[in-house]
């Protein structure tokens, strides 16, 4: 996305409830919920209902539910209500509740799924009043949530998690090349296999970690070989 000006018109919500939100992301609930979108008003506006993902480190699970909600709630005069589901059925049950027009407040998601967006409040106000406390977001959280087109906050990005890669710098160093992006590894890769037969992979890290399940990442890299075996027919 370009052209993504920060202060962006606020959609026609219930001014209770946005004000509400709007002061929970300056005071620091917004800020600890990761890259969240907010549904349309569900509730009564002291009562706010969190839907999150089974976080894959416990303690964070632990520290958010039983001290940092529980803290924040009694200062804010809130009832916070939290609910997890496994990471999978995150977007399905955003889904059905979107349908409904019925549930949680926020929905915390890993990225923001624009596919909600006629479901949610336009959240330009919450970055407003962010940028005010707190200074302009990154432009990454800008593009992430915002389209240009609708001219529409569909979500709120706190944070960012960079993914570190390790590899192995002999290898590369021998054939010239830095891993720094795609077509670096595609380039790279082929020329260390060509030079010493060894080839190039992805690890399965976060099947060990519990973010993915082993068929998902095993069917991928079934469907990876066939379509390399298949590229490479085409072209020999």
């Amino acid at each position: 996305m370009t052209d993504t000006p920060t202060n962006a018109p606020a959609a026609p919500v219930e001014r209770g409830r946005r004000e509400f939100l709007r002061k929970a992301a300056a005071t620091g609930a917004a800020a600890s919920l990761g890259p969240f979108v907010h549904p349309r008003p569900a509730r009564a506006a002291r009562t706010l209902r969190i839907m999150q993902w089974h976080h894959f480190v416990l303690s964070y699970d632990n520290w958010f539910h039983d001290t940092y909600v529980k803290e924040w709630g009694q200062a804010n005069d809130v009832e916070v209500i939290l609910d997890r589901v496994a990471f999978p059925s995150l977007p399905l049950r955003a889904e059905a509740e979107a349908a409904a027009q019925k549930g949680h407040d926020l929905f915390m998601f890993t990225s923001p799924p624009a596919i909600f967006e006629d479901d949610v409040i336009d959240h330009g106000e919450i970055y407003q009043e962010c940028e005010r406390k707190f200074g302009k977001p990154i432009d990454l959280a800008i593009r992430s949530t915002y389209n240009p087109k609708t001219k529409k906050y569909f979500g709120f990005a706190d944070s960012y998690v960079p993914d570190p890669v390790n590899y192995r710098k002999d290898l590369w160093d021998g054939v010239g090349v830095a891993p720094t992006t795609w077509d670096d590894i595609l380039r790279g890769g082929r020329l260390i296999k060509q030079k010493l037969s060894i080839p190039v992979g992805i690890g399965l890290s976060r099947v060990y970690l519990g973010a993915h399940y082993p068929l998902d990442v095993g069917a991928g890299a079934i469907l990876g070989v066939f379509a390399g075996v298949a590229a490479r027919l085409l072209v020999s």
